[in-house]
């Protein structure tokens, strides 16, 4: 049987929209006059409700709270542009008292959010002209969050993260069968830890995608058959890649009993490059997401940031700098730039103890590979960085901040082909290069024999000419016996005199069904 009715049992609404008329002022208190369909009406206060909920008493209260209901509409923008007003929104605790939420019961958003129009300024103060999901509005406007806490039906006593617990990726075969051109597949498999304790795992157990999806490098081709050297993630390699079915966003709120005052923010990236060159006409935007939401935290403050760049100063006939700057000298470095330069607040993120509940901490993203320190025999490695963005506050993290690789995996020509402890191994083209494990024993089949790029006849009849053949062994990596180049007899057709027909050891044979006569 359900509890209580969630909400107000009564409530005081507005009525008499229509606008006074002279003496009265033409709207109450900080009503203003806007425009409904065709008429004109005084703006509305809030006059909404949550919506209404069908939720019964649950059979246990997860650790992260209650339940909150949808945020309500706020109802009408006391302004109809310009993101001059807020309204406030509200939300009831929908659980039992037995199961109290935590969280605020309402906030204020702006809205009315639309540009103006002349004789209007386009937006208020602290906003400019924008697009946001595909409109002209004023921006930026704040990324209003709240914590995930979703009601589950089959709520049970046992806590369950929303996406289950999963064990690291084991990749099969250990090591991919060529270093580039996307050659290789490699599977990886995964398993649900929690779901002997009866909490299923959402996303794929399997997953089988190209390995060495980078571009190889001359003599070799650049990517194998069926791959095309393009740009994917802003680097050089071979696609199309087969597209992956998103993972679910990691969400477990088991054990957490309360969250960190502004949340936990990940770092600044670059969201739209600078659109600009000098002056301090550009703009950069650059976004960031919060990671404490995984454990149903949600973050303070805003997702995107916007600020001016490009401040070097330019060069007529351009005017030096863009208007609101000045060319400035730089006294240190004796030289003029656009300013002022946008500032950056410091850093000081609140500590807390209301930390990850794997308490595992949360990390940024991994830094680019830096660049391979030697070119051939796997001598070289590389290595990527990650700083662990919970540390600041409190929460350290688990795990590597750094990881390392080898490269530069395309055999020497001089000296020894791999360097000690590298293992030679073939690739689908006869290319050789070197793998830091035994390469795998494979059976590997021959595809037809065809003309090598490039290759031509070097004479016209009697098959007295050479050409130059190849054939691929595939899968890379596996094995083949026998060459991957050959010189075959080329020209067939039957030379004319004063040449002799055919050369040795071929003869001038007819060929019934065209009644010609080649060299066979």
């Amino acid at each position: 049987m359900c509890g209580d009715c969630s909400g107000r049992s009564s409530k005081t609404g507005e009525c008499a929209p229509a606008p006074c008329e002279y003496p009265r002022a033409t709207c109450c208190g900080t009503r203003t006059k806007i425009i409904v369909g065709s008429t004109f009406e005084c703006s509305a206060g809030d006059d909404s409700d949550p919506p209404p909920s069908t939720l019964c008493a649950p059979s246990c209260c997860p650790s992260s709270g209650g339940y909150w209901s949808e945020w309500s509409d706020g109802g009408a923008c006391p302004t109809s542009c310009g993101s001059c007003s807020q309204k406030t929104q509200r939300r009831v605790c929908l659980s039992p008292s037995s199961c109290p939420c935590r969280g605020a019961d309402s906030r204020e958003v702006n809205c009315g959010i639309g540009v103006c129009y002349f004789p209007l300024d386009s937006c208020c103060a602290g906003f400019s002209a924008t697009v946001i999901d595909n409109a002209h509005a004023c921006g930026p406007q704040p990324n209003y969050t709240t914590p995930y806490a979703p009601y589950d039906p089959t709520c049970s006593e046992t806590c369950c993260a929303e996406t289950g617990i999963w064990s690291e990726w084991t990749t099969d075969p250990m090591q991919c069968r060529d270093y580039c051109g996307s050659c290789g597949n490699q599977t990886k498999t995964r398993e649900c830890l929690s779901e002997a304790n009866g909490c299923p795992c959402a996303g794929p157990t399997t997953l089988t995608e190209p390995c060495g999806v980078g571009v190889c490098y001359f003599p070799r081709l650049s990517c194998c058959p069926g791959f095309t050297a393009t740009v994917i993630n802003n680097a050089h390699a071979c696609g199309p890649l087969p597209t992956q079915v998103a993972e679910p966003e990691k969400i477990n709120t088991c054990g957490v009993d309360c969250c960190p005052s502004a949340g936990i923010w990940g770092e600044w990236t670059t969201a739209i490059a600078c659109n600009d060159t000098c002056g301090s006409c550009g703009t950069t935007t650059r976004s960031r997401v919060c990671l404490s939401l995984q454990y149903g935290c949600g973050c303070t403050g805003a997702a995107t940031d916007s600020q001016p760049c490009a401040s070097s100063v330019c060069l007529y006939p351009r005017a030096s700098c863009c208007p609101g700057y000045k060319k400035t000298i730089d006294v240190a470095t004796k030289s003029f730039f656009c300013g002022p330069l946008p500032t950056t607040p410091a850093f000081n993120p609140e500590q807390t103890t209301c930390c990850d509940p794997e308490n595992i901490g949360l990390w940024n993203q991994w830094t680019a590979w830096t660049t391979c320190s030697a070119s051939c025999g796997g001598c070289g490695t590389q290595t990527r960085n990650r700083t662990c963005a919970s540390e600041p506050y409190g929460c350290p993290c688990v795990d590597d901040k750094v990881e390392t690789r080898i490269c530069g995996q395309a055999a020497c020509t001089t000296g020894t082909p791999c360097c000690s402890g590298k293992y030679l191994a073939t690739g689908y083209d006869g290319a050789q290069y070197c793998q830091a494990n035994t390469p795998e024993v494979c059976p590997g089949t021959w595809t037809a024999w065809t003309a090598a790029p490039g290759a031509t006849c070097n004479d016209t009849c009697g098959n007295c000419g050479i050409i130059s053949m190849q054939r691929y062994c595939f899968p890379s990596g596996c094995q083949c016996s026998g060459a991957f180049t050959s010189q075959q007899p080329c020209a067939n057709s039957v030379c004319l005199f004063p040449r002799a027909s055919c050369c040795a050891p071929y003869k001038k044979t007819i060929d019934i069904p065209t009644k010609s006569f080649y060299c066979g």
